[in-house]
């Protein structure tokens, strides 16, 4: 998919980013009750980062009992592949924002991948993404 070495902000329409369930809905990718089931919704970019801090921003909106879903930060460290390093239901709501700062130890990480899964329920609308270092 998207694979360099790091050092400036990444950003990407939902509209443009892979996903299992769901379509292109605007600039956004929707997953809808009773069309779409569970399953990824959005994933990747597969980045390599260097050590360091970075800012992971999800812009999306969500309706449901449960808040649709949830979204991961996963990658591979020290040759673990899919290991977790963020993990949040989502909220319920029309212009949401789940932002997280991970930090990226020594070695770095590859395959840095932000996915969000839809429970199956209500509806997902994944708008964009952004991952940006964190100065300091």
């Amino acid at each position: 998919m998207y694979d360099q070495k790091w050092g400036r902000v990444y950003r990407q329409e939902g509209s443009n980013a892979p996903g299992v369930v769901g379509r292109a809905f605007h600039s956004g990718r929707r997953a809808v009750e009773p069309t779409d089931g569970p399953g990824i919704r959005t994933y990747g970019p597969y980045l390599t980062l260097a050590p360091g801090r970075y800012r992971v921003t999800v812009w999306y909106a969500a309706s449901g009992d449960d808040g649709s879903g949830y979204l991961d930060i996963i990658g591979t460290l020290k040759g673990v592949a899919g290991t977790t390093l963020f993990k949040q239901s989502l909220g319920s709501g029309n212009d949401l924002e789940m932002r997280t700062t991970v930090t990226i130890a020594p070695g770095g990480v590859i395959h840095f991948e932000v996915r969000s899964w839809f429970s199956g329920h209500g509806m997902l609308l994944v708008k964009n993404m952004e991952i940006a270092p964190v100065d300091g």
